[in-house]
């Protein structure tokens, strides 16, 4: 999965998120042990608005999501390689 290509375009959208789990180790200075990323986006209908647009420009296969998943409490994207 390219990270830095998906937070590129999660910034150019000016979606609203954090990363947290195992990807914020190294912050931390502690070596990553999961290759997967967990990022919550602030569940706004705007911010899920734009989550939804900047998945669609980094590539995810948007046919079977809506903007209002991304609002709900958990939602996994799974693969977005």
């Amino acid at each position: 999965m390219d990270i830095k290509k998906l937070l590129l375009s999660l910034n150019a959208h000016k979606v609203l998120y954090v990363i947290i789990g195992a990807a914020s180790f190294p912050v931390h200075g502690y070596d990553r042990a999961t290759q997967d990323v967990d990022i919550f986006i602030k569940p706004t209908r705007e911010n899920a608005e734009a989550a939804y647009k900047a998945l669609q420009d980094f590539g995810y296969d948007v046919q079977d999501l809506k903007v209002k998943d991304l609002l709900e409490k958990k939602y996994f994207l799974g693969s977005i390689y």
